[in-house]
């Protein structure tokens, strides 16, 4: 990892839907898009600039729940991201 990229490795994935099965494969880019939007954020914030950090673990992250018209609408991943970012930000553990 170069000193100025962030990358997330994730152990487990979970996503409780209550979807179409076309509706949820339309889900893996939302995804991927809300992850992206995260590391742009974290890439910016201080936590970038910590010296001899490098690894941010987290047991869990967890979001309310959104509906299906706003997570696979055009602001889907941007309000996921937003989501998980106040959760990494919020004074009270996530979880």
């Amino acid at each position: 990892m170069t000193p100025d990229s962030v990358q997330f490795h994730v152990d487990q994935l979970v996503v409780d839907v209550d979807l179409s099965e076309a509706e949820a494969a339309r889900l893996t880019p939302v995804l991927k898009a809300a992850f992206e939007d995260l590391a742009k954020r974290l890439q910016t914030s201080p936590v970038a600039r910590w010296r001899n950090t490098t690894r941010l673990t987290l047991a869990s992250l967890r979001v309310d729940p959104l509906s299906t018209n706003e997570l696979l609408g055009p602001r889907g991943a941007t309000r996921l991201a937003d989501a998980f970012w106040e959760q990494l930000t919020s004074s009270r553990s996530p979880g």
